[in-house]
């Protein structure tokens, strides 16, 4: 629970677990809750700019994941990833779509640097073999094409 902890001891138990050696990959589920425990927007700024800043140069991976419930999900999401842009090397959004009177799963690239990358929705699915993309004819080129799903 983000009132359970501060901000600059998570960041000291990450450099001391990096600096043991053996982590490769951070995950930080939820940015926002432990960006929380900073006050002021500034000191969010450079405590992400610095923890990010080792994480790479320590060369671990690091996902931040942060969720959103939002009717105008598309354009806040492309909000966020403008705010998080500076940051971010990869930026993915994953989110569900109405269609065929279902809740489909969908993927889709924000921003990958360095890359003209692949800038198709997709859907997934998560099962026993773990996730699979699926190509837009498995997933339904049609359903894809839905207004809501832009």
């Amino acid at each position: 629970m983000p009132a359970e902890f501060d901000p600059d001891e998570i960041a000291a138990l990450i450099r001391e677990r990096i600096a043991a050696g053996g982590v490769k990959r951070l995950v930080i589920d939820s940015l926002p809750d432990l960006l929380s425990g900073l006050a002021a927007d500034d000191r969010r700024l450079s405590f992400l700019t610095a923890l990010m800043a080792y994480t790479r140069n320590a060369g671990v991976t690091t996902c931040c994941i942060e969720e959103m419930f939002s009717a105008a999900l598309p354009s806040e999401a492309r909000m966020q990833a403008i705010e998080y842009s500076a940051y971010a090397d990869n930026i993915v959004l994953l989110r569900h779509l109405e269609a065929r009177a279902e809740l489909r799963r969908i993927i889709s690239i924000l921003k990958m640097r360095n890359s003209d990358h692949d800038r198709t929705l997709r859907e997934f699915t998560i099962g026993p073999g773990g996730l699979a993309i699926l190509t837009p004819h498995e997933g339904g080129e049609s359903m894809l094409d839905h207004p809501g799903a832009a």
